[in-house]
């Protein structure tokens, strides 16, 4: 047996009369949550995730256990080791049972955050999987730091020096998988390596498991630390002492644990399978007609790459692995380090790799191409920030690389020249053309015709469209709803006949998904005309919109469908809630921001404001068409997409749907909307809510007196002074009310930090009290 009974019996009984251990459990707890509440700002942070927390416990982890450990340094000094000789066991069972004790303490405490996963869910709908991974990683690295502060506490001839010496290989054991010591240690001649290898250090292996990710070969790495830890305890080595066969199976396990084959075998806990590529993905690489040539060309030598370049590298060569593992010769993986020599760095010139300058002057390649059958196609520079949209990038460039004609999007605005951030954005994946309104056909080849800002146009370019259409196209269109009313044609002109009816004049006003705005003079005000639209206005059931997040509509209108005389099936893609009006466009120009709600018609029922058209255009016509209809233009401009990046995702999702990708519809969102705090949001709409009645009546009367400033300019100075005062005090108003809403959400901040500081430490505090009151007991009655 490993364990004694009488080994374990002694080491619990003496952290459990120590005082120490309750106070360094009560420090780790505190630590821990103060730095994820406030350091890592849970709640400002609005997810519902404990990313923060597992980034700080760690560095507690550093801490706690070598104070945990400091009493086994003066051991001898107390008489301890002669006591536990006289205890029946073995070199073995002295190794794991009092491993197994402090590791049995290190649990609890880990237990002991319990309150801050309840808080977790208590604000949203957090991932299960990646906290249930975090918790174990967590033991998992505690388990090595605990082993090498055993080992030199053993050894220290104090307790002060055992502490300090445990808490120097604890924190250098964290120091070298950090980008900063591995970057200091690149440039040292010889080692600029080093980065390369992060994902091998205890941090890096830790890393996994935060994410959601069971991965064999990280177990493996983080077992063998342990077990060549627990070695170092011995000061003799032979291999037929059973105990020193310890060593043997840290060494095995470590040789393991580099095996690259070990690194694909993996469990992928997270709901929506971030981290296992999708099943349409694997399909595809399956189908493939011939194999693929994943090359990628990284700069290994030189020490000034950012590590997030090198981390998102290995990620890469993960997902490449795991691919080539469930689609067997189908894909290659190669790599190619650029600074090796001239010949590499000019190979990865001539792939299309971009050599990419840093601040230190010198410069770096990271790129992947894909090569099929004499064919290739080239990510020029890795991006890190994309990491979360990996599996769609690699199915984007094996496509390039089988058919590396992009499908061809045109784009018929009235300024032709002119390019914008969402067109560059599409040029990733699609061949982008531009058209003017007098553009007299509509080539074959264009998958997609992109109606930008519904110019007008002449009749030649209508009967082009209608040919086109008629022909099998697709067509997306970008209605305008403040365009002024004339009579010339515009292609919105055309939409009745095919039962798509722009609501002309209007404008769609919801204060249900109003998003809060800020209004000159009277602060962030929840404004209607600017629709925050959320996954229960979209259409789930098209391709394109499922796992999309919130999208930002401005300024648009609505579409009234009607069954049209044709062949064509009508679909809503986004409505608004049931609260939305139609507001005259006259009124809407006429009313000031400030009072936006106070002027809005009563409420009209859910309102279109995307719909797609799908079937035959005209009696003519040879092939089913689609044609996708937005009532709004302003939803791609530079501030509508940073509002709501997935303004572009849906672009982009659609337009892989129209041009027959679908295997990249559904992949472009994966794992691109996070868990949010949805107490915490729907408590800041109800204190919106409940307060925008009072808000709106102080900005009615504030707009009226500065309105009454600007008019009387006979005014005296006593009556200038009076409407400054009552401004004054309107605007004081209306901030304290704003306040109040704040306070409110602090106030249930700072009463979930109180339960999360106190609950864990109180119940410790009771236990140890009642363990002291029972021991006292005891003595009295044995008198």
């Amino acid at each position: 047996m490993l364990l004694s009974r009488a080994l374990l019996l002694h080491h619990t009984s003496q952290l459990r009369q120590s005082p120490a251990t309750g106070i360094f459990l009560t420090s780790g707890w505190v630590a821990a949550v103060l730095l994820t509440f406030i350091s890592g700002q849970l709640i400002a942070n609005n997810r519902a995730s404990l990313a923060s927390f597992f980034t700080y416990l760690p560095w507690v982890m550093a801490v706690l256990i070598p104070t945990l450990t400091m009493p086994v340094a003066s051991e001898n000094r107390r008489g301890v080791t002669e006591r536990l000789l006289t205890l029946p066991h073995t070199p073995l069972q002295r190794i794991f049972s009092r491993f197994s004790v402090y590791m049995g303490l290190i649990t609890i405490w880990l237990i002991g955050f319990t309150p801050l996963i309840a808080t977790l869910y208590y604000l949203g709908e957090p991932d299960t999987g990646p906290i249930a991974t975090g918790f174990l990683g967590s033991l998992l690295l505690a388990a090595p730091m605990l082993a090498i502060s055993l080992a030199l506490c053993l050894r220290a001839k104090s307790g002060v020096g055992g502490l300090l010496a445990s808490l120097t290989a604890c924190f250098l054991l964290l120091l070298i998988g950090t980008p900063t010591v591995t970057g200091w240690f690149a440039s040292v001649p010889g080692l600029s390596w080093l980065p390369t290898t992060t994902h091998l250090t205890p941090l890096g292996a830790f890393q996994p498991f935060t994410t959601g990710l069971l991965n064999l070969a990280t177990i493996l790495q983080l077992l063998g630390l342990t077990f060549l830890a627990l070695a170092a305890t011995q000061t003799h080595f032979r291999i037929t002492n059973p105990e020193n066969r310890i060593t043997l199976l840290a060494v095995f396990l470590l040789a393991l644990s580099l095996i690259p084959a070990l690194r694909t075998k993996q469990i992928d806990t997270t709901a929506e399978s971030l981290h296992t590529p999708s099943p349409t993905t694997v399909e595809a690489f399956r189908n493939l007609p011939s194999p693929i040539t994943f090359t990628l060309h990284l700069s290994e030598n030189n020490p000034d790459v950012p590590p997030s370049t090198h981390t998102y590298a290995h990620s890469l060569k993960n997902q490449l692995l795991r691919l080539r593992t469930l689609a067997p010769e189908k894909i290659i993986l190669k790599t190619s380090n650029a600074d090796s020599s001239t010949a590499a760095a000019i190979t990865a010139l001539q792939a299309g790799a971009l050599e990419q300058p840093l601040p230190t002057g010198t410069t770096y390649f990271a790129a992947l191409t894909a090569q099929v059958s004499g064919t290739t196609a080239v990510i020029p520079s890795l991006n890190p920030a994309r990491e979360a949209a990996l599996e769609y990038d690699l199915l984007t460039l094996a496509t390039n690389a089988l058919n590396p004609t992009k499908p061809e999007i045109a784009i018929l605005s009235a300024n032709p020249s002119a390019s914008s951030n969402w067109q560059e954005s599409l040029s990733e994946s699609f061949q982008i053309s531009r058209l003017s309104p007098e553009t007299p056909t509509i080539a074959s080849t264009t998958a997609v015709l992109i109606v930008q800002d519904d110019p007008t146009l002449t009749s030649t370019t209508l009967t082009a469209i209608r040919t086109y259409l008629n022909h099998g196209g697709n067509v997306m269109l970008f209605s305008n709803p403040t365009a002024p009313n004339t009579q010339s044609p515009t292609f919105t002109t055309l939409l009745p006949e095919w039962g798509l009816n722009l609501q002309s004049n209007s404008l769609v006003a919801d204060p249900t998904t109003a998003t809060l705005a800020t209004q000159s003079g009277a602060g962030a005000m929840p404004y209607p005309y600017w629709l925050q639209l959320g996954p229960s206005n979209f259409n789930t059931k098209l391709p394109f919109t499922t796992g999309l997040g919130k999208v930002f509509m401005p300024e648009t209108s609505a579409f009234t469908l009607t069954k049209p005389e044709l062949p064509i099936v009508l679909t809503p893609i986004l409505t608004t809630s049931a609260q939305a009006r139609l507001v005259p466009l006259e009124t809407y120009r006429s009313t000031p921001a400030e009072l936006a709600n106070s002027n809005l018609p009563a409420a009209s029922g859910p309102q279109v404001i995307a719909a797609m058209a799908t079937g035959a255009f005209s009696e003519e016509a040879t092939k089913s068409a689609n044609l996708i209809a937005f009532a709004s233009t302003n939803w791609l401009t530079p501030t509508s997409l940073q509002q709501a990046p997935n303004n572009l995702a849906l672009l982009t999702g659609t337009l892989h749907y129209l041009t027959g990708q679908g295997a990249l519809t559904q992949l472009y969102t994966k794992g691109a909307n996070p868990r949010t705090l949805t107490r915490i949001e729907a408590m800041a709409n109800r204190l919106t809510q409940a307060t925008a009645a009072t808000e709106l009546q102080i900005a009615t009367r504030l707009h009226a007196v500065t309105q009454k400033q600007g008019a009387d300019p006979y005014a005296t100075a006593e009556a200038i002074l009076q409407m400054q005062e009552e401004e004054f005090t309107l605007r004081q108003q209306l901030r304290d009310i704003r306040a109040e809403a704040r306070r409110r959400i602090q106030t249930m901040e700072n009463a979930l930090l109180l339960i999360n500081l106190t609950l864990s430490p109180t119940l410790v505090g009771l236990f140890f009290f009642l363990q002291r009151r029972r021991q006292r007991l005891k003595a009295t009655s044995t008198l």
